[in-house]
């Protein structure tokens, strides 16, 4: 039994022995990693680490073995030769060396043919598995140890929209980085960039440019790391690393020395960087003998040591799965003697480890996977991110897979997008800048400090700073000496006013009534807002608006008056002469002896005109016309008359209401659907952004219309520069101009001397105003919690009740005016008043006078004898023949003239 069990042990060994083997890959290397065999060494550190007997948990088991087989560059004449196509890289260098080796797996970096375009995802194409250590093409059957570009482009575009950067210059080499820098420039139309991109090939002429741009915003992405460094370097020399700066480095684990990170410390400026997320103490993990800490590792010697660990935990799989390593390598384009797919990639696609370069794993195309990058803003200790002497939290994180990430930390990811940002916070602040302007009641200069709304904002925020979050608030308020919020200059791309200090560094706070608008937003960051101010419409009070006296002709044009004063003139004529030679008119009849002769004169050239006149104010006259053309001429000229006076009537009102209009105006609708009042902003105020960019349809044809448009009464825009001016427009527009505006400013105005102003439109629009701050600035997220407080507390509407409208009033601009108004007045902003009759009370003083005159002209006749009734023109001329009504009208009548017929009785 003993020895049968021998024999057991014995053929257990010998199988084991005799499946041990060996297996071997190959190390390319180019123009940066063959310098000083660095690269060499950490293959070989690697290698050490997957063989057995390291004292580390090794990856292979005992008996196999993996070798590296280190391909170095060919030296003729004491230089080092580097292919420069992709023939030769693919053919003589790769091709050729490998054929005869036995290698069964490759790593490739790009810097292998730098003039080729990512040339070891291109070999990854023709020989399997090859390892590229450097970005690679998306499609490219390479196992890519960097991440593909398009997920950098997609890392460093939400970085970018993150910092609300608009206008900023993109620094790369070649290659990757070009591509990265022309899917930026793409982009920027989508996002409202101003993308300028510079091809880094010469550093001084770079360096002259910088110091030359206006620009401070910098994102720095290389193809090969090595350019970045020198880049950054070269700043630091220049002094382009100072405190107006932001730079993103978008090269992921950028190898900065302490020393560099001390020097960029010193300049001030702000800097972001992109670090792969790694197990904690993952250094201790692998075996190196490399001196410098893995955070001063340039990241391609990372994924380089990370290539040879996973082509051993691969193969160790490979061994696992099917008793062997794989045998077959995939040499050359069209070698018949192997497979075109190596039996490795299998395994290679299906593991997960932990590296150097942060959580190893592959999707089927072969991208890097599952990875997450930490992202380090700021400036001062913040740029350092080396764990050994003080932890520094990221500000926040980039993931490529959200799902993966949450399964392994157990935590939900807390964003929408792959970007995750946290608040940013510095404690390097000492005396706050805080930029305002003028703007009753919420600040007022009075020469002596500033009264209002702001400045006891400002102490309140300081007093929780202080006593809850047990931070000095020492500030200084300044007012901007342009005295306006801000306008952006789409040539110059730069902003002026508060929003100009703001972005260009001269303040740190602005704080005003400062509406938070999307523009706005790409430039600086808003804390939440601390107030809702309700939009109004500014009008000229209806009591003070001067009308033309005589607006009640206006419901005719001036042709419509001509051609009624010709109608009356032609039908006037017509009755005189109808009066006077038709025979069965009252003159006719009188002359005969039929009617008295009293009745001659009815329709004479006085009486004509005075039937006609007073059948236009439908009055009566005496008599009528007696004969059938005197009468349907009367019949038609009623008519007429009628239509006249009633369409009359009818268009008189609104003109006598004109002055009413701006009182009925509730909303925008009805804005829109006037035409006798133009309605303006201040330019680049809270009222004007809030149309501006606002996504109510009715709100955005207004804004289209007053933007397009002139001013309909005059040739200036609507759109004023101060609100001083467009307040003096509405009282001086005689009720044409309507300003819209915060409410609140407006009841200050309104309340000023005179008081012959009007607030309408109740409360159809709200804009929110917030302390605007640099983007990225520290501050913002510690002012957000200040105003939540205060808001939570009910002290800034207190603040607001209790002095808006008592103390915060200008001295020396006016009396104060009563903003109670009483019955009359409410009752006078809808119905007709004095001032809007006083046309009518002209006409009937010119009434009054005409008569008078007429009075004293009719008694100066008759006491001068020029009048026919007067006794001395009676005895001058004779007397008139008296008319005896005792004697019939017939017997008078000649004897010769014949009965009157049938009709004639009819009509008399």
């Amino acid at each position: 039994m003993a020895n049968l069990q021998i024999c057991v042990l014995f053929i257990i060994c010998f199988q084991g022995l005799s499946q041990a083997t060996d297996v071997t890959i190959g190390a390319f290397y180019g123009e940066h990693t063959d310098v000083d065999d660095v690269y060499k060494r950490i293959v070989e550190d690697a290698e050490q680490h997957v063989n057995p007997g390291t004292g580390i948990d090794n990856i292979f088991q005992p008996g196999d073995q993996l070798r590296v087989t280190h391909f170095i560059p060919n030296v003729v004449n004491n230089r080092k030769m580097f292919s420069t196509n992709v023939y030769q890289a693919l053919q003589l260098d790769v091709c050729a060396q490998t054929a005869s080796s036995g290698v069964k797996a490759i790593i490739v970096p790009n810097d292998l043919c730098v003039e080729c375009k990512g040339i070891g995802g291109v070999i990854g194409d023709a020989v399997n598995p090859t390892m590229a250590t450097d970005m690679s093409p998306k499609l490219s059957q390479a196992m890519k140890m960097y991440p593909p570009v398009h997920e950098m482009t997609s890392l460093l575009t939400e970085l970018v929209n993150y910092t609300k950067w608009v206008d900023f210059l993109v620094l790369y080499d070649i290659d990757s980085a070009n591509i990265v820098a022309e899917s930026m420039m793409d982009r920027a139309d989508q996002y409202g960039w101003s993308v300028r991109p510079y091809q880094i090939q010469d550093i001084e002429e770079l360096k002259k440019i910088l110091h030359k741009s206006t620009v401070k915003n910098i994102l720095l992405f290389c193809e090969y790391e090595e350019v970045a460094i020198r880049v950054i370097r070269e700043a630091i020399d220049d002094n382009l690393m100072s405190d107006a700066y932001h730079w993103i480095l978008g090269n992921l684990n950028v190898p900065l020395t302490y020393q560099d990170v001390d020097r960029i410390r010193e300049q001030g400026a702000y800097v972001t960087r992109l670090q792969v997320q790694t197990k904690s103490n993952v250094a201790f993990d692998y075996n190196t003998q490399k001196a410098e800490p893995i955070d001063e590792w340039p990241f391609r010697l990372r994924l380089t040591y990370d290539s040879v660990i996973t082509l051993g935990h691969a193969f160790a799989r490979h061994k696992e799965r099917t008793g062997t390593f794989p045998k077959h390598f995939s040499r050359c384009p069209g070698d018949p003697s192997d497979p075109e797919i190596s039996t490795a990639l299998q395994d290679l696609k299906s593991l997960t480890f932990e590296g150097l370069s942060g959580e190893v794993s592959f999707n089927e195309l072969g991208d890097r996977v599952n990875y997450t990058v930490q992202i380090y803003v700021g400036k001062g200790r913040t740029v350092y991110v080396h764990n050994d002497v003080e932890e520094v939290r990221p500000l926040g994180h980039w993931t490529q897979n959200i799902r993966h990430w949450e399964r392994k930390y157990n935590s939900k990811w807390d964003s929408k997008t792959r970007l995750n940002m946290g608040p940013f916070r510095n404690s390097e602040i000492d005396t706050i800048t805080i930029v305002s302007l003028e703007e009753p009641p919420y600040l007022i200069d009075t020469g002596r400090g500033f009264e209002g709304f702001i400045p006891e904002f400002l102490k309140l925020i300081a007093k929780v700073m202080r006593e809850e979050m047990g931070q000095e608030f020492e500030y200084e308020l300044e007012l901007v000496s342009e005295g306006d919020y801000g306008k952006f200059d789409v040539v110059t791309r730069r902003w002026s006013g508060m929003m100009g200090r703001l972005v260009d560094g001269y303040a740190d706070i602005a704080a005003a009534p400062l509406a938070v608008t999307s523009q706005r937003d790409e430039a600086v960051d808003f804390t939440v807002a601390y107030m809702k101010a309700p939009l109004g419409i500014l009008v000229k009070h209806p009591s003070g608006v001067r009308e033309y006296p005589f607006a009640i002709v206006f419901p005719f044009e001036w042709d419509a008056w001509l051609a009624n004063l010709a109608a009356l003139i032609i039908a006037t004529v017509l009755f005189i002469i109808i009066g006077s030679f038709n025979p069965r008119e009252w003159k006719a009849a009188a002359e005969r002896g039929e009617e008295s002769p009293e009745t001659a004169d009815s329709f004479n050239f006085w009486n004509s005109w005075w039937f006609s006149i007073s059948s236009v104010f439908l009055q009566s006259y005496d008599r009528s016309p007696r004969s059938f053309a005197g009468r349907t001429l009367a019949a038609f000229w009623w008519l007429y008359v009628l239509m006249i006076v009633f369409l009359y009537l009818l268009n008189l009102s609104p003109f006598l209401k004109v002055s009413k209009t701006s009182v009925f105006i509730r909303d925008v609708g009805d804005l829109l659907h006037q035409s006798t009042i133009d309605v303006g902003f201040v330019k680049g105020s809270p009222a004007e952004d809030y149309f501006k960019y606002s996504d109510v349809i009715d709100y955005r044809r207004l804004w289209e219309h007053i933007h397009s448009a002139n001013s309909m009464h005059s040739d200036d825009s609507t759109i004023e520069e101060e609100v001083e001016d467009a307040v003096r427009r509405v009282r001086h527009s005689n009720g044409e101009y309507a300003f819209i505006h915060d409410r609140r400013i407006l009841e200050h105005e309104s309340q000023r001397w005179p008081c012959n102003l009007y607030i309408t439109g109740g409360n159809f629009a709200e804009v929110e105003y917030g302390l605007a701050v640099p983007s990225g600035s520290p501050l913002r997220d510690q002012l957000s919690y200040a105003i939540k407080v205060l808001l939570k507390q009910g002290v800034l509407d207190e603040l607001w009740t209790n002095h808006s409208k008592g103390e915060w009033v200008e001295k020396g601009k006016g009396g104060r005016c009563d903003e109670r108004l009483d019955e009359w007045e409410r009752q006078g902003l809808f119905s007709l008043t004095s001032v809007d009759l006083k046309g009518v009370y002209y006409m009937m003083l010119l009434g009054f006078a005409f008569s008078l005159i007429f009075f004293v002209i009719e008694v100066l006749a008759f006491q001068l004898g020029i009048a026919p009734s007067s006794p001395m023109h009676t005895r001058s001329h004779g007397s008139r023949p008296s008319y005896n009504a005792d004697v019939p009208l017939k017997a008078a009548a000649p004897q010769h003239q014949p009965p009157p017929d049938d009709d004639q009785k009819m009509w008399i």
